[in-house]
């Protein structure tokens, strides 16, 4: 270009050396010990994105960091951004779901609910972590301000073979007085429980260490809630409620909601799109998946 030539003739007038300069770049080479730094802030916050953590870095070492850069060295330390695989059943819990299992094959699940607390995000999708796999999956997550992705909204409902209670709603960090309190005022008289009428039917709980509090425990036990006893740890393929909580929360994801206000809205909309057939097919289930865990000795199940 014209204005090239008039640059080159003026550095030739100079006196200027004509060999091309390149910029150095300003980021610095990933050290052994920036790769300890990376993974003990990810130790963390694994659900973190790697701008977050380039950004990090550069606080912490006072240089520029790509997050490109960020991303490879994480590949090659053996990160991937995925969800995390289940945990392995230990040998206890195999022979413990097995127990449950062979107590409960004449049950009869018409006459039980299932119950328990789930939370929701603006992102349903930030389940995903850094996590230490062979295989890379690629996730589009939502940009999220600082303040959505602190909303989080805990919800609590019962479900039966043919009906289901009122949605409540707990505190993000709720106690098991909190849950006595929104049992015995919204959820229970929703479902018009009375176990002088109904002592037949019970509740499905799981493990939650917060399910085994004294006052809460004592509450259960005075309405008749616990004939059943406690679902076997890491067993949500043996609580049909979790399936509800993934319709759900597949339900609220593909609306997007943007702030609390539309979030709570969105889950109410799944909830109310709940059929009575869905809750029929899911206790229906039952009874086959008692039986497929027997077959499988405890291990885990395919629902």
């Amino acid at each position: 270009s014209v204005w090239t030539i008039s640059r080159y003739f003026k550095m030739v007038e100079r006196g200027d050396d004509m060999e091309p300069h390149y910029a150095k770049t300003t980021y610095r080479k990933f050290t052994p010990q920036i790769r300890r730094s990376m993974t003990q802030i990810l130790a963390q916050n694994p659900r973190k994105s790697s701008v977050w953590l380039a950004e990090q870095l550069k606080q912490r070492w006072g240089v520029k960091f790509s997050s490109a850069g960020v991303r490879k060295v994480l590949r090659e330390m053996g990160y991937t951004h995925s969800i995390p695989k289940r945990t392995n059943l230990t040998a206890e819990n195999k022979a413990v779901r097995l127990k449950w299992a062979n107590d409960h094959i004449k049950t009869d699940w018409n006459r039980i609910w299932s119950f328990d607390e789930s939370y929701f995000h603006l992102d349903p999708s930030s389940g995903s972590v850094w996590v230490k796999d062979n295989v890379y999956h690629r996730v589009a997550r939502r940009k999220l301000t600082t303040h959505q992705e602190k909303i989080s909204v805990c919800i609590v409902v019962a479900i039966s073979h043919n009906a289901k209670s009122d949605l409540c709603y707990l505190e993000s960090n709720w106690r098991p007085q909190d849950l006595i309190n929104v049992l015995r005022d919204s959820l229970l008289p929703s479902i018009r429980w009375d176990p002088k009428v109904r002592r037949c039917r019970s509740f499905l709980l799981d493990n939650d260490g917060r399910h085994h509090n004294r006052q809460l425990k004592e509450f259960l036990d005075q309405q008749g809630l616990t004939r059943t006893h406690f679902l076997p740890s890491n067993s949500p393929d043996l609580n049909p409620v979790e399936n509800v909580f993934s319709f759900m929360k597949g339900f609220v994801q593909k609306m997007s909601p943007s702030n609390e206000q539309e979030l709570r809205e969105s889950i109410k909309i799944a909830w109310e799109s709940l059929s009575v057939e869905t809750l029929g097919n899911l206790f229906a289930s039952m009874a086959a998946r008692v039986d497929e865990a027997m077959e499988a000795l405890g291990e885990r199940i395919r629902y």
